[in-house]
Formats: C-alpha cells, structure tokens, sequence
C-alpha cells in the first residue's frame, strides 16, 4: 500500500466515528421527543433497502424540525449539525449499509439504534439546565 492509499484509509477510518455520531444524534434526538419509529425502523429493519429509506425519511424530518429553525417551547433540544455534516454523515452511513455483508449490515443497523437510546436524553433540556456543579453538591450532600 503507497503513502498516499494509506493516508486515505486513516482518514476514511477517522471520520468514520464522527459519521456515525452525526446519524446517533439524529435518531436520539426523536428518541428524546419519544418518537421512535425511526429508531425502531432502523434498528428491526432485516432488509437494506428498508433501513436506507428508514435513515432518509429521519434526516428529511429532522432538517425540516432543526435546520434554519428554533423549537423554543419543546422539552428537547435540536443538535447543532449543520446540512453538508448531515448529507455527509447520511452518505457514508448509506454506502456502508448498501454494501455491508448480511450479518454486518443487521449488527450495524441495531448498533444505530442502541447507541441513539442511550444517547437520547443528552437532548433534553432539563438534562442540559442542570450544572455539573450542582449535581456534585447534591452528590456530596448525601
């Protein structure tokens, strides 16, 4: 492998992350409103075609909730990730599932899913109104 084809592969495999964190944030961010069937359609989807439409019908709402828009009387926050992140993120994920074997498709669809519960509540507000301090005083205090 030259120089050039293994500085690519770095770089592929160090966005990787970051793409996949922009998509878990997208879906925890209807898990925290308590929508979750993006998050469900993704994670039981047995075919891709299905999950790739899953990912694009969450993207399209969540740009049409979050970019160029304030929700200010909603209990959750949108994250702050801008459309060419998001039509980046949106491809990579896409491709991987397109041409993901089976059994690695299924593993990383669920993975998805997984990570984007448990990530939910970062984007509730009363979850980002409470100051690290006040919760170590409280934990001090007991």
């Amino acid at each position: 492998m030259s120089g050039s084809q293994s500085q690519e592969v770095a770089g592929a495999q160090a966005r990787k992350p970051k793409h996949i964190d922009v998509i878990v944030d997208i879906l925890a961010f209807f898990a925290a409103q308590k929508r979750y069937s993006y998050v469900d359609m993704i994670g039981n989807a047995l075919d891709k075609l299905l999950a790739i439409d899953a990912l694009k019908d969450a993207v399209r709402d969540f740009k049409s909730s979050c970019i160029d828009q304030t929700i200010p009387d909603e209990e959750v926050v949108c994250p702050k990730i801008g459309p060419e992140e998001i039509d980046n993120a949106t491809r990579w994920v896409t491709d991987k599932i397109r041409n993901a074997e089976t059994h690695e498709f299924l593993l990383f669809t669920r993975e998805l899913a997984v990570k984007a519960l448990a990530r939910a509540p970062r984007f509730k507000k009363e979850n980002l109104e409470e100051s690290p301090s006040s919760s170590s005083q409280e934990s001090k205090s007991s």
